[in-house]
């Protein structure tokens, strides 16, 4: 089980489908001109990567809270689980991927290991060899806890502080 797993609060009974995430970030004090700008980068950058990783539902909706020492999101209505995907993925042109006998190139054969599939598994569509994979969905506390630490690395600031080891910045140093 991740870390966000038990900010995932289930909407209705335990096995519901959707559920509230709660994001609050914790920093030193901001200057207050940066507050409503970082909040609604924050807000655009995870309704954005929401919908991307699908877990967003027709009535998600993310609400913003904020103060100079906190930036809160919360997102109701959120898929628990992204669904399964039938992925299409195009590859070399078939004169590239296959020699002049029909065997597959090195083309081919690198782009059927990168797809993760056998090269026998891949098809002729049109003038491009094609990869057809299922992508089988992840619980939404897996999937967010990839994607909070990149909306905080988008946020932009007028100036940005460095603290500890230097290699992260954020307008003022994170606390929680």
């Amino acid at each position: 089980m991740s870390s966000l797993d038990t900010l995932l609060v289930p909407t209705a009974a335990p096995d519901a489908e959707t559920a509230t995430f709660l994001l609050e970030i914790g920093t030193e004090e901001l200057p207050s001109g940066s507050v409503a700008p970082a909040i609604e980068q924050l807000k655009a950058a995870l309704t954005a990567r929401l919908e991307t990783e699908l877990l967003s539902t027709s009535e998600t909706d993310v609400e913003t809270y904020a103060t100079p020492r906190r930036l809160t999101l919360l997102a109701r209505s959120l898929r628990r689980h992204q669904a399964d995907q039938a992925v299409e993925a195009r590859g070399p042109g078939v004169k590239a991927a296959f020699d002049a006998s029909g065997a597959p190139t090195k083309a081919a054969q690198g782009f059927a290991a990168k797809q993760g599939i056998p090269v026998e598994a891949l098809e002729v569509v049109g003038e491009y060899v094609v990869a057809r994979t299922n992508r089988v969905g992840r619980a939404a506390g897996a999937v967010l806890a990839e994607i909070v630490p990149d909306l905080l690395k988008d946020v932009t600031f007028g100036k940005f502080m460095r603290w500890g080891a230097g290699n992260y910045r954020f307008g003022r140093p994170l606390r929680r």
